[in-house]
C-alpha cells in the first residue's frame, strides 16, 4: 500500500496552458489551494476540460513550497486572477503524458465518478474520508490499471 496520495487535478485551458507547458518546461507550479494540498511524491493526474475532457498528463510532486514570487511557468498562464492571492505552489514533474484516447471522462463515470460537475475540482483518490462516499476506490482502481498498461507504451 502506497504512503502517498493520488490527486486528479482539473486545470481548465482559459487559466493556464498546460499542454504547452509540460511540453516545453515538462513541469508546472500549481498554487497550493484549500483543495489541492499534496505531499512530497505524491502522483497527480491532470485533467483538462474540453475539448480534451481527459487525463492528459501524470505527474509527482517534487516540491510543496515553491513561493509565489520564484515560479518559473509564469508565461504559460492565461489568467492567474483567481490564484493571485496564493503564495504556496507544488512543482509538479511531468512523469507521462497520457496518449489520447485513455483516462477520459466518459471512463471516469463509467468507473466510479457519479457526475462530470465532481470534475471541475482537484480530487484527492486516496482521502478515506471522500473515497468511500463517492465511490472513488473504484476510480483510483480503474486509473491504477490504466496506469500499469500505459507503462507498455512508448512515451514522447
Amino acid at each position: 500500500m502506497s504512503l502517498n496520495d493520488t490527486w486528479i487535478l482539473p486545470i481548465p485551458h482559459e487559466v493556464y496552458r498546460t499542454k504547452d507547458a509540460m511540453n516545453e518546461l515538462r513541469f508546472i507550479e500549481w498554487p497550493r489551494v484549500p483543495e489541492f494540498q499534496p505531499r512530497l511524491n505524491d502522483t497527480v493526474y491532470i485533467y483538462l476540460p474540453s475539448p480534451d475532457s481527459a487525463i492528459r498528463f501524470r505527474a509527482q510532486v517534487i516540491k510543496v513550497d515553491v513561493v509565489k514570487d520564484n515560479i518559473r511557468d509564469r508565461s504559460y498562464w492565461v489568467n492567474r486572477e483567481p490564484y493571485e492571492h496564493i503564495v504556496y505552489h507544488s512543482h509538479l514533474k511531468l512523469m507521462r503524458e497520457v496518449p489520447e484516447g485513455y483516462l477520459s471522462l466518459k471512463d471516469f463515470l463509467r468507473n466510479g465518478l457519479f457526475d462530470s460537475y465532481s470534475i471541475k475540482f482537484p480530487i484527492n483518490l486516496t482521502d478515506k474520508s471522500i473515497s468511500t462516499k463517492s465511490n472513488l476506490v473504484d476510480l483510483k482502481k480503474f486509473i491504477d490499471t490504466v496506469a500499469l498498461q500505459l507503462l507498455s507504451i512508448p512515451s514522447n
